[in-house]
């Protein structure tokens, strides 16, 4: 059964596969066919594995499926310079990603840390900033 190079037909009854041949080839394709079906294996375990290990590290984050971190720099008033929860220390000028359910108590500690400072503070602090400045007024009863 040899090809022509013209028409690529098999001309019948030139040459004829025997039994042994075919049992190669019969066994040529069984090893290719095992061979894919190792790779398809391979990679639907791998896609399984990937699951797996994204849920267990999205619920040690404290996250759940489809939720993704949330970036926060802490900023927090001079007299502090880190907070600290669950014994993690999280430095002020630093960007750290927190999960979603955090995000509100960090941002609570960092307000409370800058109104602690307006209320300790006798500079001119955040709540003032917006507030125009006057002049003293002087009047006969204000003089000493």
């Amino acid at each position: 059964m040899a090809k022509t190079k013209d028409t690529d037909q098999i001309i019948p009854g030139v040459v004829e596969l025997d039994a042994l041949t075919e049992a190669q080839m019969e066994a040529e394709v069984r090893q290719e066919l095992e061979a894919e079906q190792l790779v398809l294996l391979k990679a639907s375990k791998r896609r399984e594995i990937k699951a797996k290990l994204k849920r267990e590290l999205l619920s040690e984050a404290g996250l759940q499926d489809g939720e993704e971190l949330v970036p926060i720099t802490i900023d927090l008033a001079p007299h502090s310079n880190k907070i600290t929860i669950d014994g993690v220390d999280y430095h002020h000028g630093v960007t750290y990603n927190f999960a979603p359910k955090a995000v509100p108590t960090i941002l609570e500690i960092m307000y409370r840390t800058w109104k602690h400072e307006d209320e300790i503070s006798d500079r001119n602090n955040r709540s003032n900033a917006y507030r125009k400045k006057q002049a003293p007024v002087l009047r006969p009863r204000n003089a000493a």
